[in-house]
């Protein structure tokens, strides 16, 4: 039940779910856990059946890969290649579900015997996917042209691309995630079970990221080799191959649902002790110590965005490289040089933020939707401007730097909008998209980009004729202060890890009281510390939030994050303010 309150200092509407009370207790009682996280286990529409298999998931829970379709004959493909010595080219989009995709599949083609060449689109040159200026790359890094050709988390709607390929007597197989924009049907060996497996028992597999694809693809090869007594076969560890896994679902925002949560869960683990080198370069250059627990945090922004940063500015192949480097040296001189590139992106990616909002502000403040554009903005970075346009306003944004006389750029959106429906409405503007609901890559004609915008903006309002959902701040559960401690942080340790469709809680406190004033620290931001009824005392922060501090000795809501903060080998409990409201 919604409950309005214009004093709410992030001017949103705090809402909070009723549920049915005898399922949280039944949780409670059965499974001996707090009403508070039994409470967050039926947000989550988990069953006291399911519940055990939520909080603790298992490696044995993994299905049977060859139940997604064309996986098995994909396997059986790729096995007759290393097999007969055929020569393999592997190609994986720029971000970073493509980069752990290729890295995963080049790494399992590499164990087995084969030598696989790879590549990665260069962004600027080469545009979104798989482009025939690309695959004519690849082609020539060998004398002669492959026999089999491996794309990743691309080419789901590459039709003339696959034909070009095909019409060299090369195969294909595409493994990717991406949804179906046209009919047209290749001749490919497609795994992507948004296209092929439709039926209600299958649609788990559709929550997978390319990343995830790729590691059913590994267990499948596996399974089969196996069977056959390959003894590279019987002497690896699936699970081994779990940590570019998760860094690839983390990143591309799929639901951390079902498979994915185990992926997750475990890959986590092994980026903890991974002996993979590379890996082990990005950690120590992302200040991530050895001894600290790695979580969704790190992933979303202090690795994924260095990962994605050389694909933006630079050539994707530079992580990639450092990922299947065994040399010490080498991967250290990757990561420091993935490092500088990241910082330079965030340079323009603040030159472009500040000019985006002032043309918003200017000129589209009112429109429905935002679609900015500037000749002199970098195509690789417009895409985290958007995410950061479509936070600040509220709205589908999407950001277009120019490539020529092209316009290039990504789309991010709202809660309850679909950007690949609202897209198939505006595609005759477009040279070329593709994507999924929350985030889309795209390219057309520079002088259509007004056209476009329109097209776009009339796309949206005959969708969501009564505009978009009002922003609201969902409050997970109303606690006591004294429900705070570690004992709490330690039951909510068993939901993670956090991301899509698993968000981090949100509490709220009512009628509390700060004893001191707030203190801004770095400008924008501040601290305060909360006390309990029995006098322990919680530290607090607030992330740019500093114009808009909570009085002290006065009565407040707060609406907040609880967590546990690891700083020079200490591990607190935190609270990380939200929102706050007058009582």
């Amino acid at each position: 039940m919604p409950i309005e309150d214009l004093q709410s200092a992030n001017s949103m509407t705090w809402s909070y779910e009723d549920l049915d009370l005898e399922n949280e207790k039944k949780l409670s009682s059965e499974l001996e856990i707090s009403p508070i996280l039994a409470r967050l286990l039926s947000l989550r529409h988990i069953s006291p059946a399911e519940a055990n298999e939520y909080l603790y998931p298992q490696l044995k829970n993994l299905a049977d890969p060859f139940l997604i379709e064309n996986l098995e004959s994909a396997a059986h493909r790729i096995i007759q290649a290393f097999e007969q010595k055929e020569r393999i080219l592997v190609m994986g989009d720029y971000d970073v579900d493509g980069i752990t995709s290729t890295t995963l599949i080049v790494h399992i083609l590499r164990l087995f015997g084969a030598d696989p060449k790879y590549i990665v689109p260069r962004r600027l040159d080469e545009g979104y996917g798989l482009s025939k200026k690309a695959i004519e790359r690849g082609l020539s890094l060998n004398e002669k042209q492959p026999n089999l050709f491996i794309a990743l988390d691309c080419g789901t709607n590459s039709i003339e691309e696959v034909e070009y390929l095909e019409s060299k007597n090369i195969d294909v197989i595409i493994i990717d995630h991406h949804q179906k924009t046209h009919s047209s049907e290749s001749n490919a060996i497609l795994v992507n079970p948004h296209v092929n497996n439709q039926d209600p028992v299958s649609k788990d597999f559709q929550i997978l990221s390319t990343a995830g694809l790729a590691f059913k693809m590994i267990h499948g090869l596996v399974k089969v080799l196996r069977k056959a007594n390959n003894k590279t076969a019987l002497d690896l560890k699936v699970r081994d191959f779990l940590d570019f896994s998760a860094l690839g679902t983390l990143a591309d925002m799929v639901p951390l649902k079902g498979e994915n949560r185990i992926i997750t869960k475990y890959g986590l683990e092994g980026l903890q002790d991974t002996k993979q080198v590379g890996l082990r370069a990005l950690l120590s250059v992302s200040g991530i110590p050895s001894s600290k627990e790695i979580n969704g945090t790190d992933i979303a922004f202090k690795i994924c965005p260095r990962i994605n940063a050389s694909g933006r500015l630079a050539d994707a192949s530079l992580p990639l490289d450092m990922f299947l480097s065994e040399s010490l040296s080498d991967c250290h001189t990757y990561a420091k040089e993935v490092d500088q590139i990241n910082l330079e992106r965030k340079k323009i990616e603040q030159i472009i933020a500040k000019k985006a909002i002032e043309m918003v502000d200017e000129h589209y403040a009112n429109d429905s939707a935002i679609v900015v554009y500037h000749e002199d903005w970098h195509p690789g970075v417009v895409g985290i401007v958007a995410s950061r346009l479509c936070r600040t306003y509220s709205k589908p944004s999407i950001v277009l730097g120019a490539d020529g006389s092209i316009a290039q750029g990504s789309g991010r959106t709202i809660k309850g909008v679909d950007m690949v429906e609202v897209l198939k409405r505006c595609e005759v503007h477009l040279e070329k998209w593709g994507g999924h609901p929350l985030a889309v890559g795209l390219s057309l004609e520079s002088k259509n980009v007004n056209a476009f915008r329109d097209a776009l903006i009339t796309s949206i309002e005959e969708i969501y004729p009564n505009g978009f959902p009002p922003v609201t701040l969902d409050i997970d559960a109303w606690i006591n202060l004294d429900d705070l401690g570690e004992d709490l942080l330690y039951e909510m340790d068993l939901l993670r890890p956090f991301g899509q469709e698993n968000k981090e809680p949100v509490f709220a406190i009512k009628n509390l009281q700060l004893p001191f004033r707030p203190k801004v620290f770095s400008e924008t931001n501040f601290r305060f510390q909360v006390y309990t009824n029995s006098g322990t005392c919680f530290q607090a922060i607030a992330w740019r939030m500093a114009e808009i501090m909570p009085p002290h000795k006065t009565p407040i809501d707060i609406a907040f994050k609880f967590a546990w903060n690891e700083w020079n080998g200490r591990k607190d409990p935190q609270i990380t303010l939200v929102d706050w409201r007058h009582s």
